[in-house]
């Protein structure tokens, strides 16, 4: 969702020649550093009352790689293994998804420019070629080092990248036809995305391709749903 939001408002403001790096930023300051602040702050406090010597310093370190954008490298130097014994004493365990994505959004951007410049009719492709490198990328790690292929973000691109990949077809193709074909997809895309929730069983295997469920289903749902 968030890939194919960020990359529709990039091609619609770029298209009118209004994209800036700076007004980029600036939404995603404003979109999610008053929420993070607000839990960091209550989290701290907590910790500081009910938390003592080893813990709490390993709760600072939380907080300040969520507030550098490396809070994946933290958790996974932490715990290992997103779903042992060592995360559940993680409070901020959850951060990590949250810099995955500020990571992806950090080079994106100036990549679709780029693309968009230089190469205008093989943004799709090239993006997609990416997309499949990270989605191997992902298929190895899983196999060979499991946590880091959930922490880490060339194993987990591709999954951003999908709805980045569907907001530039959307651009060039339009919205999706009205009609049963269409509602019977979004059905379908709804049907992966709870097959992932019943079928997925943590560390056995993911992301991998047991990713492709929820990542499928999402993107189905996103681009059927309304027609």
């Amino acid at each position: 969702i968030s890939g194919f939001l960020i990359t529709s408002i990039i091609l619609k403001e770029q298209a009118a020649e209004t994209f800036t790096f700076s007004g980029f930023w600036m939404r995603r300051v404003r979109r999610s550093m008053p929420a993070m602040l607000v839990m960091l702050i209550a989290t701290s406090i907590g910790g500081y009352l009910w938390m003592f010597g080893p813990s709490w310093k390993s709760l600072s370190g939380q907080i300040f790689s969520a507030l550098g954008l490396y809070a994946n490298i933290e958790m996974w130097q932490l715990s290992g293994n997103y779903w042992g014994p060592a995360a559940e004493s993680a409070p901020l365990l959850h951060t990590w998804s949250l810099s995955v994505e500020e990571q992806f959004y950090l080079f994106y951007p100036l990549l679709l420019l780029i693309l968009l410049k230089f190469t205008p009719k093989r943004v799709f492709a090239l993006i997609l070629c990416g997309s499949a490198l990270s989605l191997a990328v992902g298929v190895y790690a899983t196999e060979y080092s499991p946590s880091a292929a959930f922490y880490f973000l060339p194993p987990r691109a591709w999954e951003l990248a999908a709805g980045c990949l569907l907001a530039i077809f959307e651009r060039s193709r339009g919205p999706a036809p009205k009609g049963s074909i269409s509602r019977t997809l979004a059905l379908t895309g709804l049907l992966l995305i709870g097959a992932g929730y019943y079928l997925i069983q943590g560390a056995e295997g993911f992301p991998g391709f047991w990713a492709l469920l929820p990542v499928v289903g999402t993107v189905l749902v996103i681009r059927f749903s309304c027609a």
